[in-house]
Protein backbone atom coordinates (compact mmCIF):
# COMPACT_ATOMS: atom_id res chain seq x y z
CA UNK A 1 0.00 0.00 0.00
CA UNK A 2 2.88 2.37 0.73
CA UNK A 3 4.25 1.65 -2.74
CA UNK A 4 0.83 2.42 -4.34
CA UNK A 5 0.64 5.65 -2.35
CA UNK A 6 4.14 6.53 -3.49
CA UNK A 7 3.16 5.99 -7.17
CA UNK A 8 0.13 8.25 -6.77
CA UNK A 9 2.18 11.05 -5.20
CA UNK A 10 4.78 10.87 -8.00
CA UNK A 11 2.04 10.96 -10.71
CA UNK A 12 0.39 14.06 -9.16
CA UNK A 13 3.74 15.88 -8.98
CA UNK A 14 4.50 15.11 -12.67
CA UNK A 15 1.08 16.42 -13.76
CA UNK A 16 1.54 19.63 -11.74
CA UNK A 17 4.96 20.16 -13.34
CA UNK A 18 3.59 19.63 -16.91
CA UNK A 19 0.69 22.06 -16.35
CA UNK A 20 3.08 24.69 -14.94
CA UNK A 21 5.37 24.35 -17.95
CA UNK A 22 2.40 24.74 -20.35
CA UNK A 23 1.31 27.97 -18.66
CA UNK A 24 4.89 29.25 -18.73
CA UNK A 25 5.32 28.49 -22.47
CA UNK A 26 1.96 30.06 -23.35
CA UNK A 27 2.78 33.16 -21.31
CA UNK A 28 6.16 33.52 -23.01
CA UNK A 29 4.76 33.01 -26.50
CA UNK A 30 1.91 35.48 -25.94
CA UNK A 31 4.37 38.03 -24.70
CA UNK A 32 6.87 37.69 -27.56
CA UNK A 33 4.74 37.30 -30.73
CA UNK A 34 3.84 40.64 -32.39
CA UNK A 35 1.06 41.22 -34.93
CA UNK A 36 1.17 43.30 -38.16
CA UNK A 37 -2.13 43.63 -40.05
CA UNK A 38 -3.28 45.32 -43.26
CA UNK A 39 -6.84 46.49 -43.83
CA UNK A 40 -9.65 45.30 -46.14
CA UNK A 41 -11.13 47.98 -48.46
CA UNK A 42 -13.55 48.02 -51.44
CA UNK A 43 -13.01 50.56 -54.27
CA UNK A 44 -14.10 51.37 -57.84
CA UNK A 45 -11.93 51.95 -60.91
CA UNK A 46 -10.22 55.36 -60.83
CA UNK A 47 -10.64 55.81 -57.04
CA UNK A 48 -7.83 56.40 -54.53
CA UNK A 49 -7.87 54.45 -51.28
CA UNK A 50 -5.59 54.44 -48.22
CA UNK A 51 -4.74 51.18 -46.43
CA UNK A 52 -3.57 51.48 -42.79
CA UNK A 53 -0.98 48.91 -41.61
CA UNK A 54 -1.09 48.52 -37.82
CA UNK A 55 1.13 46.85 -35.19
CA UNK A 56 -0.16 45.15 -32.04
CA UNK A 57 1.42 43.27 -29.10
CA UNK A 58 4.82 44.80 -29.94
CA UNK A 59 7.49 43.11 -27.71
CA UNK A 60 10.07 45.68 -28.80
CA UNK A 61 12.43 45.96 -31.78
CA UNK A 62 15.37 48.02 -32.94
CA UNK A 63 15.37 46.92 -36.60
CA UNK A 64 12.37 46.07 -38.80
CA UNK A 65 12.55 45.39 -42.57
CA UNK A 66 9.23 45.00 -44.46
CA UNK A 67 8.44 44.13 -48.08
CA UNK A 68 5.13 45.13 -49.75
CA UNK A 69 3.99 43.55 -53.05
CA UNK A 70 0.80 43.90 -55.14
CA UNK A 71 -0.53 43.51 -58.70
CA UNK A 72 0.65 46.59 -60.61
CA UNK A 73 -1.86 45.82 -63.42
CA UNK A 74 -4.66 46.62 -60.97
CA UNK A 75 -3.15 49.04 -58.45
CA UNK A 76 -0.66 51.94 -58.49
CA UNK A 77 1.08 53.04 -55.27
CA UNK A 78 0.59 56.82 -55.04
CA UNK A 79 2.01 57.58 -51.60
CA UNK A 80 3.45 55.96 -48.46
CA UNK A 81 3.40 57.82 -45.14
CA UNK A 82 5.05 56.74 -41.88
CA UNK A 83 2.96 55.99 -38.82
CA UNK A 84 3.33 56.66 -35.11
CA UNK A 85 5.15 53.45 -34.08
CA UNK A 86 8.67 54.44 -35.23
CA UNK A 87 9.83 57.67 -36.89
CA UNK A 88 13.18 56.47 -38.31
CA UNK A 89 12.07 55.14 -41.73
CA UNK A 90 14.25 54.41 -44.77
CA UNK A 91 12.40 53.82 -48.07
CA UNK A 92 13.71 51.80 -51.04
CA UNK A 93 13.06 48.31 -52.32
CA UNK A 94 12.07 47.61 -48.69
CA UNK A 95 10.72 49.73 -45.84
CA UNK A 96 13.24 49.78 -42.94
CA UNK A 97 12.67 51.14 -39.41
CA UNK A 98 15.65 51.44 -37.04
CA UNK A 99 16.27 52.69 -33.51
CA UNK A 100 19.08 52.58 -30.92
CA UNK A 101 16.62 51.38 -28.27
CA UNK A 102 13.74 48.92 -28.37
CA UNK A 103 10.61 50.44 -29.94
CA UNK A 104 7.60 49.08 -28.03
CA UNK A 105 4.79 51.34 -29.26
CA UNK A 106 1.63 49.89 -30.87
CA UNK A 107 -0.61 51.58 -33.41
CA UNK A 108 -0.25 52.73 -37.02
CA UNK A 109 2.99 51.49 -38.58
CA UNK A 110 2.43 53.09 -42.02
CA UNK A 111 -0.28 54.20 -44.47
CA UNK A 112 -0.27 53.06 -48.16
CA UNK A 113 -2.28 55.14 -50.67
CA UNK A 114 -3.20 53.29 -53.91
CA UNK A 115 -4.93 54.39 -57.11
CA UNK A 116 -7.18 51.76 -58.77
CA UNK A 117 -6.30 51.48 -62.48
CA UNK A 118 -9.09 52.25 -64.99
CA UNK A 119 -8.66 48.83 -66.68
CA UNK A 120 -8.32 46.84 -63.47
CA UNK A 121 -10.23 43.55 -63.36
CA UNK A 122 -13.13 43.27 -60.93
CA UNK A 123 -11.54 41.02 -58.29
CA UNK A 124 -10.05 40.92 -54.81
CA UNK A 125 -6.42 42.13 -54.87
CA UNK A 126 -4.04 41.07 -52.07
CA UNK A 127 -1.52 43.56 -50.61
CA UNK A 128 1.13 41.08 -49.44
CA UNK A 129 3.15 42.25 -46.40
CA UNK A 130 6.37 40.30 -45.73
CA UNK A 131 8.58 40.64 -42.63
CA UNK A 132 12.05 40.21 -44.15
CA UNK A 133 13.97 40.77 -40.91
CA UNK A 134 13.23 41.97 -37.36
CA UNK A 135 15.46 41.99 -34.25
CA UNK A 136 15.53 43.56 -30.78
CA UNK A 137 18.24 45.35 -28.80
CA UNK A 138 19.85 41.99 -27.87
CA UNK A 139 19.91 41.02 -31.58
CA UNK A 140 17.29 38.30 -30.98
CA UNK A 141 14.83 37.58 -33.79
CA UNK A 142 11.36 38.96 -33.09
CA UNK A 143 8.57 36.69 -34.43
CA UNK A 144 5.58 38.26 -36.18
CA UNK A 145 2.07 37.12 -37.09
CA UNK A 146 1.35 38.97 -40.38
CA UNK A 147 -2.14 39.45 -41.86
CA UNK A 148 -2.11 40.72 -45.47
CA UNK A 149 -4.32 43.57 -46.69
CA UNK A 150 -6.99 43.27 -49.39
CA UNK A 151 -8.58 45.66 -51.93
CA UNK A 152 -11.90 44.45 -53.40
CA UNK A 153 -12.27 46.14 -56.84
CA UNK A 154 -15.99 46.47 -57.63
CA UNK A 155 -18.03 48.11 -60.38
CA UNK A 156 -19.34 51.65 -59.87
CA UNK A 157 -22.94 50.53 -60.24
CA UNK A 158 -22.75 48.80 -56.83
CA UNK A 159 -22.19 52.23 -55.28
CA UNK A 160 -23.91 54.41 -57.92
CA UNK A 161 -27.03 52.79 -59.49
CA UNK A 162 -27.29 55.72 -61.94
CA UNK A 163 -24.07 54.48 -63.64
CA UNK A 164 -26.19 52.61 -66.21
CA UNK A 165 -26.50 54.17 -69.71
CA UNK A 166 -29.97 53.73 -71.32
CA UNK A 167 -30.28 52.88 -75.05
CA UNK A 168 -33.86 53.00 -76.40
CA UNK A 169 -34.88 50.50 -79.10
CA UNK A 170 -38.04 51.85 -80.79
CA UNK A 171 -40.92 49.44 -81.53
CA UNK A 172 -41.61 48.31 -85.11
CA UNK A 173 -44.49 46.45 -86.74
CA UNK A 174 -42.66 43.11 -86.11
CA UNK A 175 -41.08 43.59 -82.67
CA UNK A 176 -41.84 45.37 -79.39
CA UNK A 177 -39.79 48.37 -78.22
CA UNK A 178 -37.58 48.34 -75.07
CA UNK A 179 -34.77 50.17 -73.26
CA UNK A 180 -31.37 48.51 -72.61
CA UNK A 181 -29.51 49.75 -69.52
CA UNK A 182 -25.74 49.04 -69.74
CA UNK A 183 -22.90 49.64 -67.25
CA UNK A 184 -19.27 50.19 -68.28
CA UNK A 185 -18.43 46.88 -66.58
CA UNK A 186 -20.57 45.00 -69.10
CA UNK A 187 -23.53 44.35 -66.80
CA UNK A 188 -26.87 45.13 -68.47
CA UNK A 189 -30.63 44.59 -68.22
CA UNK A 190 -33.71 45.30 -70.39
CA UNK A 191 -36.88 47.11 -69.24
CA UNK A 192 -39.56 49.66 -70.30
CA UNK A 193 -41.20 47.49 -73.00
CA UNK A 194 -43.62 49.13 -75.54
CA UNK A 195 -46.17 47.51 -77.90
CA UNK A 196 -45.47 46.77 -81.62
CA UNK A 197 -46.60 49.34 -84.27
CA UNK A 198 -49.28 48.52 -86.92
CA UNK A 199 -48.14 47.65 -90.49
CA UNK A 200 -47.98 50.51 -93.04
CA UNK A 201 -48.86 48.98 -96.42
CA UNK A 202 -48.01 50.51 -99.86
CA UNK A 203 -50.13 49.43 -102.91
CA UNK A 204 -48.48 48.21 -106.14
CA UNK A 205 -50.98 47.51 -108.96
CA UNK A 206 -50.04 44.86 -111.55
CA UNK A 207 -52.16 45.28 -114.73
CA UNK A 208 -53.74 42.19 -116.36
CA UNK A 209 -52.31 40.78 -119.58
CA UNK A 210 -53.59 38.30 -122.11
CA UNK A 211 -51.84 35.47 -120.17
CA UNK A 212 -52.18 36.49 -116.51
CA UNK A 213 -54.77 38.15 -114.29
CA UNK A 214 -54.17 41.61 -112.83
CA UNK A 215 -53.78 42.09 -109.05
CA UNK A 216 -52.67 44.53 -106.31
CA UNK A 217 -49.69 43.76 -104.01
CA UNK A 218 -49.84 45.32 -100.54
CA UNK A 219 -46.32 45.63 -98.97
CA UNK A 220 -45.39 47.04 -95.53
CA UNK A 221 -42.82 49.80 -96.02
CA UNK A 222 -41.11 48.95 -92.70
CA UNK A 223 -40.87 45.15 -92.40
CA UNK A 224 -41.55 43.87 -95.95
CA UNK A 225 -44.71 41.90 -94.98
CA UNK A 226 -46.98 41.60 -98.04
CA UNK A 227 -50.15 40.04 -99.41
CA UNK A 228 -51.95 40.01 -102.83
CA UNK A 229 -55.61 40.96 -103.42
CA UNK A 230 -58.00 42.78 -105.85
CA UNK A 231 -57.57 40.37 -108.83
CA UNK A 232 -58.81 41.48 -112.34
CA UNK A 233 -59.54 39.25 -115.38
CA UNK A 234 -57.08 38.68 -118.25
CA UNK A 235 -57.44 40.87 -121.40
CA UNK A 236 -57.94 39.55 -124.96
CA UNK A 237 -55.00 38.56 -127.20
CA UNK A 238 -53.83 40.99 -129.92
CA UNK A 239 -52.84 38.84 -132.94
CA UNK A 240 -50.81 39.71 -136.07
CA UNK A 241 -51.26 37.68 -139.31
CA UNK A 242 -48.51 35.81 -141.25
CA UNK A 243 -49.69 34.14 -144.50
CA UNK A 244 -47.88 31.01 -145.73
CA UNK A 245 -48.74 30.23 -149.40
CA UNK A 246 -49.57 26.61 -150.50
CA UNK A 247 -47.14 24.30 -152.37
CA UNK A 248 -47.60 20.89 -153.91
CA UNK A 249 -46.62 19.34 -150.55
CA UNK A 250 -48.28 21.53 -147.94
CA UNK A 251 -51.43 23.52 -147.72
CA UNK A 252 -51.36 27.27 -147.47
CA UNK A 253 -52.35 28.81 -144.10
CA UNK A 254 -52.34 31.96 -141.96
CA UNK A 255 -50.45 32.09 -138.61
CA UNK A 256 -51.96 34.40 -135.99
CA UNK A 257 -49.35 35.44 -133.30
CA UNK A 258 -49.83 37.54 -130.10
CA UNK A 259 -47.03 39.56 -128.41
CA UNK A 260 -47.29 37.20 -125.41
CA UNK A 261 -46.13 34.31 -127.60
CA UNK A 262 -49.53 32.67 -128.00
CA UNK A 263 -50.28 31.64 -131.62
CA UNK A 264 -52.61 29.53 -133.75
CA UNK A 265 -52.93 28.54 -137.44
CA UNK A 266 -56.12 29.02 -139.52
CA UNK A 267 -57.43 29.93 -142.99
CA UNK A 268 -55.99 26.90 -144.75
CA UNK A 269 -55.82 26.87 -148.61
CA UNK A 270 -55.54 23.78 -150.79
CA UNK A 271 -52.20 22.45 -151.89
CA UNK A 272 -51.13 22.98 -155.53
CA UNK A 273 -51.40 19.95 -157.82
CA UNK A 274 -48.30 17.73 -158.21
CA UNK A 275 -46.55 17.22 -161.55
CA UNK A 276 -46.43 13.44 -161.45
CA UNK A 277 -44.55 11.00 -163.67
CA UNK A 278 -45.90 7.40 -163.75
CA UNK A 279 -43.78 4.31 -162.88
CA UNK A 280 -45.63 0.97 -163.33
CA UNK A 281 -44.80 -1.93 -160.95
CA UNK A 282 -46.26 -5.22 -162.09
CA UNK A 283 -48.12 -7.40 -159.48
CA UNK A 284 -46.54 -10.41 -157.77
CA UNK A 285 -47.92 -13.19 -155.71
CA UNK A 286 -47.11 -11.41 -152.57
CA UNK A 287 -48.02 -7.95 -153.60
CA UNK A 288 -50.38 -6.18 -155.88
CA UNK A 289 -49.24 -4.55 -159.00
CA UNK A 290 -49.42 -0.79 -158.96
CA UNK A 291 -48.40 2.43 -160.64
CA UNK A 292 -46.14 4.85 -158.77
CA UNK A 293 -46.68 8.52 -159.54
CA UNK A 294 -43.64 10.70 -158.54
CA UNK A 295 -43.82 14.50 -158.49
CA UNK A 296 -41.04 16.14 -160.45
CA UNK A 297 -41.10 19.19 -158.15
CA UNK A 298 -41.05 17.76 -154.66
CA UNK A 299 -40.32 14.09 -155.14
CA UNK A 300 -43.70 13.35 -153.60
CA UNK A 301 -45.09 10.09 -154.76
CA UNK A 302 -48.09 7.92 -154.45
CA UNK A 303 -49.16 4.49 -155.62
CA UNK A 304 -52.38 3.74 -157.50
CA UNK A 305 -53.82 1.64 -160.27
CA UNK A 306 -53.34 -1.58 -158.31
CA UNK A 307 -53.76 -4.80 -160.11
CA UNK A 308 -55.02 -7.98 -158.59
CA UNK A 309 -52.89 -10.00 -156.24
CA UNK A 310 -53.56 -12.82 -153.92
CA UNK A 311 -56.30 -11.26 -151.90
CA UNK A 312 -55.44 -10.27 -148.31
CA UNK A 313 -57.85 -11.21 -145.56
CA UNK A 314 -57.85 -8.21 -143.28
CA UNK A 315 -59.16 -7.97 -139.77
CA UNK A 316 -60.35 -4.60 -138.50
CA UNK A 317 -59.41 -3.08 -135.10
CA UNK A 318 -61.14 0.21 -134.37
CA UNK A 319 -59.38 2.68 -132.00
CA UNK A 320 -61.89 5.23 -130.70
CA UNK A 321 -60.88 8.91 -130.64
CA UNK A 322 -60.13 10.72 -127.33
CA UNK A 323 -59.73 14.36 -126.42
CA UNK A 324 -55.99 14.17 -127.18
CA UNK A 325 -55.68 11.49 -129.96
CA UNK A 326 -57.51 10.83 -133.28
CA UNK A 327 -59.62 7.72 -133.76
CA UNK A 328 -58.64 5.22 -136.54
CA UNK A 329 -59.11 1.68 -137.89
CA UNK A 330 -56.20 -0.74 -138.14
CA UNK A 331 -56.42 -3.31 -141.04
CA UNK A 332 -54.15 -6.32 -140.49
CA UNK A 333 -53.55 -9.27 -142.84
CA UNK A 334 -52.33 -12.68 -141.69
CA UNK A 335 -49.24 -12.24 -143.86
CA UNK A 336 -48.19 -9.33 -141.72
CA UNK A 337 -49.42 -6.63 -144.03
CA UNK A 338 -51.09 -3.89 -142.11
CA UNK A 339 -52.42 -0.42 -142.70
CA UNK A 340 -54.37 2.24 -140.83
CA UNK A 341 -57.28 4.18 -142.25
CA UNK A 342 -60.65 5.65 -141.46
CA UNK A 343 -59.38 8.40 -139.10
CA UNK A 344 -61.93 10.20 -136.91
CA UNK A 345 -61.62 13.66 -135.25
CA UNK A 346 -60.72 14.35 -131.60
CA UNK A 347 -63.58 14.52 -129.15
CA UNK A 348 -63.97 17.61 -126.85
CA UNK A 349 -62.44 17.67 -123.33
CA UNK A 350 -64.78 16.69 -120.52
CA UNK A 351 -63.92 18.95 -117.59
CA UNK A 352 -64.98 18.27 -113.98
CA UNK A 353 -65.07 21.39 -111.76
CA UNK A 354 -63.76 21.32 -108.16
CA UNK A 355 -63.87 24.27 -105.77
CA UNK A 356 -60.87 25.07 -103.49
CA UNK A 357 -61.94 27.27 -100.56
CA UNK A 358 -59.77 30.27 -99.61
CA UNK A 359 -57.61 30.16 -96.43
CA UNK A 360 -55.72 32.80 -94.46
CA UNK A 361 -52.59 32.03 -96.51
CA UNK A 362 -53.92 31.21 -100.00
CA UNK A 363 -56.74 32.38 -102.35
CA UNK A 364 -59.71 30.17 -103.24
CA UNK A 365 -60.51 29.20 -106.88
CA UNK A 366 -62.40 26.72 -109.12
CA UNK A 367 -60.29 24.10 -110.94
CA UNK A 368 -61.56 22.42 -114.14
CA UNK A 369 -59.83 19.04 -114.70
CA UNK A 370 -60.18 16.65 -117.68
CA UNK A 371 -59.48 12.91 -117.39
CA UNK A 372 -56.54 13.39 -119.74
CA UNK A 373 -54.84 15.68 -117.20
CA UNK A 374 -55.60 18.96 -118.97
CA UNK A 375 -56.80 21.61 -116.43
CA UNK A 376 -57.31 25.33 -115.85
CA UNK A 377 -58.27 27.61 -112.87
CA UNK A 378 -60.78 30.47 -112.73
CA UNK A 379 -63.09 32.28 -110.30
CA UNK A 380 -60.40 33.27 -107.75
CA UNK A 381 -61.60 34.32 -104.24
CA UNK A 382 -59.62 36.54 -101.80
CA UNK A 383 -57.83 35.06 -98.77
CA UNK A 384 -59.78 35.04 -95.49
CA UNK A 385 -58.58 36.71 -92.28
CA UNK A 386 -56.44 34.84 -89.70
CA UNK A 387 -58.38 33.04 -86.94
CA UNK A 388 -56.16 33.58 -83.92
CA UNK A 389 -56.53 31.54 -80.69
CA UNK A 390 -55.21 33.19 -77.53
CA UNK A 391 -52.96 31.33 -75.06
CA UNK A 392 -52.28 33.26 -71.84
CA UNK A 393 -48.95 32.75 -70.09
CA UNK A 394 -49.28 34.05 -66.53
CA UNK A 395 -46.41 36.10 -65.03
CA UNK A 396 -44.19 34.45 -62.42
CA UNK A 397 -42.04 35.96 -59.71
CA UNK A 398 -39.12 36.33 -62.17
CA UNK A 399 -40.63 36.26 -65.71
CA UNK A 400 -43.13 38.53 -67.49
CA UNK A 401 -46.58 37.25 -68.45
CA UNK A 402 -47.90 37.57 -72.02
CA UNK A 403 -50.62 36.35 -74.45
CA UNK A 404 -49.71 34.29 -77.55
CA UNK A 405 -52.11 34.64 -80.51
CA UNK A 406 -51.68 31.68 -82.93
CA UNK A 407 -53.53 30.90 -86.17
CA UNK A 408 -53.94 27.33 -87.49
CA UNK A 409 -51.79 28.38 -90.47
CA UNK A 410 -48.79 28.85 -88.13
CA UNK A 411 -48.82 32.68 -87.92
CA UNK A 412 -48.01 33.78 -84.31
CA UNK A 413 -48.34 37.18 -82.56
CA UNK A 414 -47.18 37.81 -78.94
CA UNK A 415 -48.69 40.77 -77.02
CA UNK A 416 -50.31 41.90 -73.75
CA UNK A 417 -47.16 41.72 -71.61
CA UNK A 418 -47.47 41.82 -67.79
CA UNK A 419 -44.70 42.58 -65.29
CA UNK A 420 -43.28 39.82 -62.98
CA UNK A 421 -45.15 39.44 -59.68
CA UNK A 422 -42.06 39.24 -57.43
CA UNK A 423 -41.03 36.47 -54.99
CA UNK A 424 -43.44 35.12 -52.36
CA UNK A 425 -41.37 33.41 -49.68
CA UNK A 426 -42.72 30.76 -47.27
CA UNK A 427 -40.71 30.44 -43.99
CA UNK A 428 -39.69 27.02 -42.64
CA UNK A 429 -38.15 26.84 -39.15
CA UNK A 430 -35.31 24.31 -38.79
CA UNK A 431 -34.48 23.71 -35.12
CA UNK A 432 -30.85 23.42 -33.98
CA UNK A 433 -29.40 20.02 -33.09
CA UNK A 434 -26.39 19.02 -31.02
CA UNK A 435 -24.00 19.64 -33.95
CA UNK A 436 -25.93 21.78 -36.45
CA UNK A 437 -27.18 25.36 -36.24
CA UNK A 438 -30.88 26.18 -36.38
CA UNK A 439 -32.25 28.65 -38.94
CA UNK A 440 -35.33 29.82 -40.88
CA UNK A 441 -35.39 28.84 -44.60
CA UNK A 442 -37.44 31.18 -46.83
CA UNK A 443 -38.48 29.42 -50.08
CA UNK A 444 -40.33 30.81 -53.11
CA UNK A 445 -42.37 28.62 -55.50
CA UNK A 446 -39.76 29.36 -58.19
CA UNK A 447 -37.10 27.54 -55.99
CA UNK A 448 -35.42 30.84 -54.99
CA UNK A 449 -34.29 30.49 -51.36
CA UNK A 450 -32.43 32.35 -48.62
CA UNK A 451 -31.64 31.67 -44.92
CA UNK A 452 -31.65 33.86 -41.79
CA UNK A 453 -32.16 33.89 -38.00
CA UNK A 454 -29.38 31.38 -37.32
CA UNK A 455 -29.16 29.88 -33.82
CA UNK A 456 -26.15 28.12 -32.30
CA UNK A 457 -25.98 24.29 -32.06
CA UNK A 458 -27.28 22.87 -28.76
CA UNK A 459 -24.15 20.83 -28.04
CA UNK A 460 -24.26 17.32 -26.56
CA UNK A 461 -25.91 16.91 -23.12
CA UNK A 462 -24.66 13.62 -21.70
CA UNK A 463 -26.22 11.61 -18.86
CA UNK A 464 -24.21 9.70 -16.19
CA UNK A 465 -21.55 7.14 -17.09
CA UNK A 466 -22.76 3.53 -17.41
CA UNK A 467 -20.14 0.81 -16.82
CA UNK A 468 -20.32 -1.78 -19.61
CA UNK A 469 -17.35 -3.78 -18.38
CA UNK A 470 -15.60 -3.39 -15.03
CA UNK A 471 -11.83 -2.92 -14.98
CA UNK A 472 -9.62 -5.64 -13.51
CA UNK A 473 -5.96 -5.88 -12.76
CA UNK A 474 -5.44 -7.61 -16.13
CA UNK A 475 -7.46 -5.45 -18.57
CA UNK A 476 -9.19 -2.09 -18.87
CA UNK A 477 -12.90 -1.66 -18.37
CA UNK A 478 -15.39 0.13 -20.67
CA UNK A 479 -18.02 2.72 -19.82
CA UNK A 480 -20.37 4.88 -21.93
CA UNK A 481 -22.87 7.73 -21.68
CA UNK A 482 -25.68 8.79 -24.03
CA UNK A 483 -26.67 12.24 -25.27
CA UNK A 484 -29.98 13.30 -23.69
CA UNK A 485 -31.02 15.33 -26.78
CA UNK A 486 -31.90 12.19 -28.74
CA UNK A 487 -29.24 12.65 -31.44
CA UNK A 488 -28.04 9.07 -30.95
CA UNK A 489 -24.44 10.00 -30.10
CA UNK A 490 -22.79 7.65 -27.57
CA UNK A 491 -19.48 8.61 -25.95
CA UNK A 492 -17.31 5.68 -24.87
CA UNK A 493 -14.32 5.75 -22.53
CA UNK A 494 -11.88 3.20 -21.22
CA UNK A 495 -11.54 2.52 -17.45
CA UNK A 496 -7.97 2.11 -16.35
CA UNK A 497 -6.80 -1.30 -15.11
CA UNK A 498 -6.70 -1.83 -11.35
CA UNK A 499 -3.27 -1.72 -9.75
CA UNK A 500 -1.88 -5.25 -9.16
CA UNK A 501 -0.82 -6.25 -5.58
CA UNK A 502 2.08 -8.49 -4.54
CA UNK A 503 1.58 -11.66 -2.49
CA UNK A 504 2.81 -9.98 0.70
CA UNK A 505 0.48 -7.00 0.10
CA UNK A 506 -2.46 -9.36 -0.42
CA UNK A 507 -1.42 -11.32 2.70
CA UNK A 508 -1.18 -8.06 4.64
CA UNK A 509 -4.62 -7.01 3.48
CA UNK A 510 -6.04 -10.40 4.49
CA UNK A 511 -4.42 -10.13 7.94
CA UNK A 512 -5.76 -6.60 8.33
CA UNK A 513 -9.26 -7.79 7.37
CA UNK A 514 -9.01 -10.72 9.82
CA UNK A 515 -7.73 -8.46 12.63
CA UNK A 516 -10.55 -5.99 11.83
CA UNK A 517 -13.05 -8.88 12.02
CA UNK A 518 -11.61 -10.06 15.39
CA UNK A 519 -11.71 -6.50 16.75
CA UNK A 520 -15.30 -6.19 15.58
CA UNK A 521 -16.23 -9.48 17.26
CA UNK A 522 -14.52 -8.44 20.50
CA UNK A 523 -16.22 -5.06 20.37
CA UNK A 524 -19.60 -6.66 19.82
CA UNK A 525 -18.96 -9.09 22.72
CA UNK A 526 -17.92 -6.25 25.02
CA UNK A 527 -21.02 -4.27 24.07
CA UNK A 528 -23.28 -7.31 24.68
CA UNK A 529 -21.59 -7.97 28.04
CA UNK A 530 -22.09 -4.36 29.06
CA UNK A 531 -25.74 -4.42 28.02
CA UNK A 532 -26.44 -7.68 29.88
CA UNK A 533 -24.64 -6.50 33.05
CA UNK A 534 -26.52 -3.23 32.94
CA UNK A 535 -29.85 -5.04 32.69
CA UNK A 536 -28.96 -7.23 35.68
CA UNK A 537 -28.03 -4.20 37.79
CA UNK A 538 -31.22 -2.44 36.83
CA UNK A 539 -33.24 -5.50 37.72
CA UNK A 540 -31.51 -5.82 41.11
CA UNK A 541 -32.15 -2.17 41.85
CA UNK A 542 -35.77 -2.65 40.91
CA UNK A 543 -36.12 -5.62 43.30
CA UNK A 544 -34.47 -3.67 46.16
CA UNK A 545 -36.85 -0.76 45.71
CA UNK A 546 -39.82 -3.12 45.66
CA UNK A 547 -38.84 -4.85 48.92
CA UNK A 548 -38.35 -1.51 50.70
CA UNK A 549 -41.78 -0.40 49.63
CA UNK A 550 -43.38 -3.56 50.99
CA UNK A 551 -41.64 -3.09 54.30
CA UNK A 552 -42.90 0.45 54.41
CA UNK A 553 -46.45 -0.71 53.84
CA UNK A 554 -46.16 -3.28 56.60
CA UNK A 555 -45.03 -0.72 59.03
Amino acid sequence: MKQLKKYLIITVLVLVFIIAMMFTVNAQSSQTEAKIAGGAISACRGEQITMVVTMKDNPGFTYLKLGVSYDENALTLVNMSNGEVCQNLTEGMFYIWSSITNVTENGVLMELTFSVNEDAAFSEQMIEITVVECSDYDENDVPFNVRNGYVDIICAHYKHPDAYTPVITAPTCTSIGYTTYTCDCGDSYISDYTEKLPHSYIQNVTDPTCTAMGYTTYTCEHCGDSYISDYTNKISHSYTQNITPPTCTVMGYTTYTCECGDSYISDYTDKLPHAYGAVVTPPTCTAMGYTTYICDECDDWYITNYTDKVPHIYTERVTAPTCITLGYTTYTCACGDEYIADYTDLIPHTYTPSTVSPTCTAMGYTKYLCECGESYKVDYVDKIAHDYKATITAPTCIAMGYTTYKCDCGDVVVSDYKNPEGHTYVPEVVKPTCTKMGYIAYTCSCTSKYYSNYTDPLGHNYDKWIVDKAATTKEEGIQHRNCKNGCGVVEKEAIEKLEGLTFLEILGIVLIVEIFAIVCVLAVGTVLHFVISNKKQNKAKAQGISSTAEETKKE
